[in-house]
């Protein structure tokens, strides 16, 4: 009886292994076909092992022991098509035809898994007080169904055994010992059925199986389930451990305080303390859980927060390597570490950092098209490890032919390869060798290197720029000294000369720092004399100081057209002044573009008549949304543009425009006039660019007009620009709105 009591005590064994393990990997990822296949195969050995366990502890109830065993031949029943399940998800391949049969047979059986066909009786044999006989339905099942599927799935195994390498063979290696363990284990459960005096000590081998695999996909990256394991692991602990102390605390209380009321309340402070404790527990089983069972049990969080700290107070890239290693090492603990930074001119990475890489410094290794398509373009990490698996079904595809980087890989031992890419470009990569420990780097390993390598792009982005600063600098300073040095022996004769030059070296940094000033000041120094200018000549031509003759009258006009072209240039200068000095202010408010072009085409059809120009507009049907602009910083941009239009029409029309689209805006001035060349187009809103033949056509205005009309559409977030089909063929002066955009509040 104590012999039964024990090996029932197998079946609970394999039982809680079993449904424990086949839980925490399913829920893991339950799409993943591995996952399933794994699932159902701890299922069904779950099942199994329960049936096992409450049989044999069953002493002298026929009836509940029999119940019990064709619960247990329930599970047997699927055990072997789920191993094959397993093993074809393993190895990622399909069998259709035999998994169907496979399942049918199994289904054929399994209504009589109840019956006296399967299962005939039970009989005391051995140490055991029930023990079943077989029926004819069993003895198919067993050798003609369950042992041909199970060895055909080992057989399985090992061909694809001797044909891996790397972690793929560990992998395999560990689970097909756990498949040859599990046969040796489980086939001393058959030998009693058919009266071989063998008993079934082997029952204790079958967990071992369940504990490889699971072993096999921690350790190698298989599945990748390693940190769900290594936090329930710490979590079941610290609850159990919180759970006892309120139990024992309790059970301690009960004896002292006898009345119930103030009993609940203990129980209830007892409770509030020890939940409080849970963090500590916690954060305590996470120590020993990293010093003495596993080697990289890390906090992502923390490891993210610590880099994060590097790479905001550091700039210098040699401090930024050493540091992040550091970091990296103590969550890790890899053998080597490395820096390759990309050569764009040269297509090649060159290296920038090494520890421990048996390679030398400015290293260059070229650019693999496929690996940069498929790993690199899309930052994705690359585990050495999986590269091979990665690109098995490219058969004879020239680009698929990575020989020479995967030998580049093993012969440097390099496991991880992460991008370092920014704003599209790629800056490098950054190199790992494998774990200290021998385990591969699982996926919050890898989601962790994605999120640090992303922000190390960026910084090493800024810490090279700082570098060529540096250089530049040090540059820099090699020639004023050797200049200096020059200077000082040529002219040991002449400091007096030298003294006037410092002298006048000042003088020019004083003009330096007060040429941002002068345009400004100049402006309104100017424009109060022009304007004063312009009101006595207005007043003259009026004829307010007496009659002036006609002779005289047309000398003060042209000086009083003159004085108006100098005002406008002074504004113009001003304009540039403020924008440049960010004094410029604008006067936001949500108005109607129709009504200001309006306004402003009426202003200027007299012009256009006078020009003996056709002078059309062509607005919507439908009112338009009012939007935010100022109004008479636009005004002055709309009149520029049809000013223009009319200046350089000699003949044809001028057409204003207002289109409108989902999210813009657009107003167009359209002329039939002399067109813009090519090369003046492109920079024709820059300061004090005017076309060539604009400026024979119409000598009037600085180039500045163009250029404040942009500065004004910035200020809008809109966009301005120009059309010509060439010289001869007409313009276009396109400006546009975002409907939806609002000025920034300013406090």
């Amino acid at each position: 009886m104590e012999i039964q009591k024990i090996i029932a005590f197998s079946g609970l064994i394999n039982f809680i292994v079993s449904f424990v393990f086949g839980l925490i990997i399913f829920k893991n990822n339950p799409k993943r076909r591995a996952n399933k296949a794994l699932f159902f195969l701890t299922s069904s050995a779950a099942i199994w092992s329960f049936g096992y366990w409450r049989w044999l502890l069953v002493f002298d109830d026929y009836q509940e022991a029999l119940f019990w065993l064709r619960v247990l031949s329930v599970g047997s029943l699927f055990i072997s098509l789920a191993h094959l399940q397993w093993v074809l998800a393993l190895l990622e391949i399909n069998k259709k035809r035999i998994t169907f049969l496979s399942y049918l047979a199994t289904f054929l059986i399994l209504p009589f898994s109840f019956s006296k066909l399967f299962i005939v009786s039970a009989e005391p044999k051995s140490f055991f007080s029930f023990w079943p006989n077989p029926g004819i339905l069993y003895d198919i099942f067993l050798f003609f169904i369950f042992i041909p599927i199970y060895l055909y799935s080992i057989s399985l195994l090992v061909r694809h055994l001797v044909g891996s390498e790397g972690v793929r063979r560990k992998q395999l290696l560990l689970i097909t010992i756990g498949a040859f363990i599990a046969v040796i284990g489980g086939s001393t459960n058959f030998t009693l059925w058919y009266n071989i005096p063998i008993n079934p000590w082997g029952n204790f081998l079958i967990s071992i199986y369940i504990i490889l695999c699971v072993y096999a996909i921690a350790r190698h990256r298989f599945l990748d389930i390693k940190f769900v394991l290594r936090r329930s692991t710490v979590y079941f602990l610290s609850i159990s451990l919180v759970t006892s102390m309120v139990l024992l605390f309790s059970y301690i209380t009960e004896g002292y305080f006898l009345n119930n009321n103030l009993l609940y309340l203990v129980d209830t402070f007892i409770i509030v303390v020890v939940m409080l404790s849970f963090a500590p527990i916690k954060n305590f089983f996470y120590k020993v859980a990293n010093q003495y069972f596993f080697t990289s049990l890390y906090d992502s969080q923390e490891v993210l927060d610590r880099v994060a700290l590097i790479l905001r107070e550091n700039i210098d890239k040699e401090k930024i390597y050493n540091s992040l290693m550091e970091a990296l090492d103590g969550a890790f603990h890899f053998n080597q570490f490395g820096i390759l930074l990309f050569n764009k001119r040269k297509n090649k990475y060159i290296v920038d950092f090494v520890h421990d890489f048996d390679v030398d410094a400015k290293a260059e290794f070229e650019s693999v098209s496929k690996i940069e398509e498929d790993f690199v373009q899309i930052s994705e990490p690359i585990v050495a490890d999986e590269l091979k698996r990665f690109y098995e079904d490219c058969g004879e595809d020239e680009k698929c032919r990575l020989d020479d980087f995967l030998n580049l890989l093993v012969r440097h031992q390099v496991a991880v390869l992460c991008p370092l890419r920014s704003k599209g470009e790629t800056v490098g990569l950054m190199v790992l060798g494998g774990k200290e420990s021998g385990e591969s780097y699982n996926v919050e390993d890898i989601r962790l290197l994605k999120n640090i390598s992303a922000q190390l792009a960026i910084t090493l982005e800024n810490a090279q720029l700082y570098d060529r600063l540096k250089k530049f600098n040090q540059q820099l300073e090699r020639r004023v000294k050797l200049r200096t040095k020059q200077l000082n022996k040529a002219n040991e004769e002449l400091e007096a000369v030298n003294e006037k030059l410092h002298k006048s070296n000042a003088k020019l940094r004083k003009l330096d720092k007060a040429k941002t000033e002068f345009l400004s000041i100049a402006s309104h120094q100017l424009r109060t004399p022009l304007s004063s200018t312009k009101g006595f000549l207005s007043l003259l031509l009026d004829g307010t100081y007496g009659k002036i003759p006609s002779k005289s009258k047309r000398a003060l006009e042209k000086i009083y057209i003159s004085n108006e072209r100098l005002i406008t240039l002074v504004e113009d200068l001003l304009n540039i002044s403020r924008i440049e000095a960010g004094h410029l202010t604008f006067n936001f408010k949500k108005e109607s573009l129709e009504e200001l072009a309006q306004e402003v085409f009426e202003s200027m059809t007299l012009a256009a008549k006078n020009a003996g120009l056709v002078f059309e507009k062509n607005f919507p049907d439908k009112p338009l949304p009012a939007i935010y602009f100022d109004r008479s910083k636009v005004r002055e941009v709309i009149s520029n543009f049809i000013d223009n239009a009319i200046k350089y029409t000699k003949e044809g029309k001028v057409s204003v425009i207002i289109e409108e689209t989902r999210s813009k805006v657009r107003l167009i001035v359209q002329d039939t006039g002399m067109g813009i060349g090519k090369d003046d187009l492109e920079g024709i809103f820059e300061k004090f660019r005017r076309g060539e033949r604009g400026g024979r056509v119409n000598s009037d205005g600085a180039g500045l007009g163009l250029y404040v009309c942009r500065k004004i559409l910035d200020a809008h977030e809109g966009r301005v620009w120009a059309e010509s089909k060439g010289l001869g063929r007409g313009s276009r002066f396109i400006i546009e709105f975002n409907k939806n955009w609002k000025p920034e509040k300013r406090g």
